[in-house]
Order: C-alpha cells, then sequence, then structure tokens
C-alpha cells in the first residue's frame, strides 16, 4: 500500500467520547468485508449507529466484550449493505480492485 491507502484505510470515523472506527477494521477482520468503497459519509453512519449500540452497555474490558465488538460492528455493516470479499462476483472484485488502484 502506498502512503495514500494507508491513510485512506486507517483514516477515523470518531464521535465525541473517544469512540471510533475505521476501515481497516473491516478489512482486516479474519473474513474481510469490502470497507475501501464505503464512502466517508457512509462510515461515519456506521460508526453513529455501532456507538448507539456500545453506548447503552456495560461491559468490561475482556475477551466477551471484544468478541461483543466484533459481533456487532459487523452485524451494523451488513445491515447497512457491506459485503464480504468472499461473496462478490468477479465483476465486482474487479470492481474493489479498480478503486482500490485509483487511490493514489
Amino acid at each position: 500500500m502506498n502512503k495514500v491507502q494507508i491513510e485512506y484505510i486507517n483514516k477515523d470515523f470518531s464521535l465525541d467520547d473517544g469512540f471510533s472506527l475505521t476501515r481497516e477494521d473491516y478489512e482486516s477482520l479474519p473474513c474481510a468485508m469490502v470497507a475501501v468503497t464505503w464512502t466517508d459519509e457512509q462510515m461515519q453512519e456506521l460508526a453513529q449507529r455501532v456507538h448507539n449500540i456500545f453506548q447503552h452497555c456495560n461491559l468490561d474490558d475482556n475477551e466477551e466484550a471484544q468478541d461483543f465488538w466484533y459481533e456487532t460492528i459487523e452485524t451494523c455493516a451488513i445491515e447497512m449493505g457491506m459485503k464480504y470479499y468472499e461473496d462478490l462476483s468477479d465483476k465486482e472484485m474487479d470492481e474493489v480492485t479498480e478503486f482500490w488502484d485509483i487511490i493514489r
């Protein structure tokens, strides 16, 4: 990845209380999700949705909380239409690759 791609994928979508998400959070999942093509507006809305769930939870920093975190970010993304790379058609994968190559 070049510098622009690294900055793009690691851009924080944050809220006032220090909560944030990045595209990398999704791209680095064991079953990676296509976040690189999502707009900043979509990512910010996703961060807000995840935040809305977590602001009502009282979880300790443990493995159970971490599992709930990943389950929640994945579920919210799916509900908003984010796809897994493994579910993309060849054409869709070509489009993602083309989009990523343009980011330079």
